[in-house]
């Protein structure tokens, strides 16, 4: 993996340390048979180089499939969208919001992630709204996004 957030904060042997801890509690989860996978592939999908991508979607197609749920679809629609198939992550992206408008609203992970992928500034304020610290490499992915997003907007 590319090396977490400790890449883009300057310290790689922080984000080197993160991956390696990562890898060690999904082994652990393995071998004692929880089902942790989402969590791990979500890990994954943020902070793996490209080339580790097309395994991730395997992977998050596979989790799909054993379970549809919104978590499910939302790492599905992610690792879509980290491959490129911007029309399938559309569709997945959609869904997993659909369903989280009944069972959990206001996921800032969940809209940001809909907000990338539909390129909707409205739903990237209201995750970065409702959360500003939730994940600081989401913000760095946001800010790449012309014109910076103002929260309160």
């Amino acid at each position: 993996m590319a090396g977490a957030d400790g890449e883009f904060s300057g310290r790689k042997d922080e984000g080197q340390k993160q991956c390696t801890l990562v890898n060690a509690i999904d082994q652990l989860f393995v071998l004692i048979r929880v089902k942790n996978d989402l969590v791990v592939l979500n890990f994954r999908l943020d902070h793996g180089a490209a080339g580790e991508m097309p395994a991730a979607l395997e992977s998050a197609r596979a989790a799909y499939s054993d379970r549809q749920s919104t978590p499910g679809a939302d790492s599905l629609a992610w690792a879509l969208y980290r491959n490129g198939m911007f029309e399938e992550a559309r569709a997945k992206s959609d869904e997993a919001l659909i369903e989280s408008w009944m069972w959990a609203p206001q996921d800032p992970v969940l809209l940001f992630r809909c907000g990338m992928i539909t390129n909707v500034l409205g739903y990237l304020r209201q995750a970065i709204r409702l959360n500003p610290q939730f994940a600081m490499i989401n913000w760095s992915i946001a800010n790449s996004i012309p014109k910076a997003l103002e929260v309160g907007r």
